[in-house]
């Protein structure tokens, strides 16, 4: 099994554990990408813009069961 997660935060804010999702809401962190295994990815972002660019783009490379 794989699991891998990234978290970006802005330049210059403080960086801190995330494991919920009300913590990730909470805090400075911008975007989140979560991988477990090839079959799940999951991916949140607070710019409503930029999330749904990431979503059409996932649908353009021919990804399935993208919500």
């Amino acid at each position: 099994m794989i699991f891998q997660g990234m978290k970006a935060f802005p330049f210059n804010s403080t960086v801190v554990a995330i494991s919920t999702y009300d913590e990730y809401i909470n805090s400075d962190c911008q975007f989140i990408l979560l991988v477990i295994d090839p079959s799940y990815v999951a991916m949140y972002c607070k710019d409503s813009n930029k999330l749904m660019d990431l979503h059409n783009n996932a649908i353009n490379q021919g990804y399935e069961k993208v919500r």
